[in-house]
């Protein structure tokens, strides 16, 4: 019965290992698209902007765009979905936060099997190293989006 469980502990820390190795780059790598997209965002809001300030309209930045759904069959049935493109940089970086709290924890969890503390502490470090650019992004995005007469001094 001990053989079975040192072989339990085995292969936890196999899976633990496997997760922490390819779920770091994936999540890593989602950030990093996530920052990508808000700034592509961010360039696009700046060029309505610009636009916009040429041709003396009001100001639209495109944020808020409405998408007309009609449903076939139904008597004046219209679903209006209105969207919001600031929303879409935080949302970003809840799934990024999400993803990597998920990877973490599934590591951290089946690396916890038997005596294997040596990997506390590279959870330790792969945590830093995952949430600290999401950290950088939200402090960025926030002074992004917070209008100048609500700016904080």
């Amino acid at each position: 019965m001990a053989e079975f469980g040192e072989i339990a502990e085995g292969v936890g820390a196999a899976v633990g290992a496997a997760v922490a190795l390819l779920g770091t780059p994936t999540v890593y790598l989602g950030i990093r698209k996530s920052k990508v997209e808000i700034r592509k965002l961010e360039l696009e809001a700046l060029k309505l902007q610009a636009e916009n300030q040429s041709t003396m309209n009001p100001v639209d930045l495109g944020f808020d765009k409405s998408i007309r759904v009609n449903i076939e069959g139904g008597t004046d049935n219209v679903v209006s979905i209105s969207t919001d493109l600031r929303l879409l940089g935080p949302l970003l970086l809840l799934l990024d936060f999400v993803s990597a709290t998920i990877v973490l924890t599934i590591a951290g969890y089946l690396l916890s099997f038997g005596s294997l503390s040596l990997f506390t502490p590279l959870l330790a470090v792969l945590g830093i190293a995952l949430f600290t650019p999401i950290y950088r992004e939200a402090r960025r995005l926030k002074k992004a989006l917070t209008p100048a007469d609500q700016a904080q001094p």
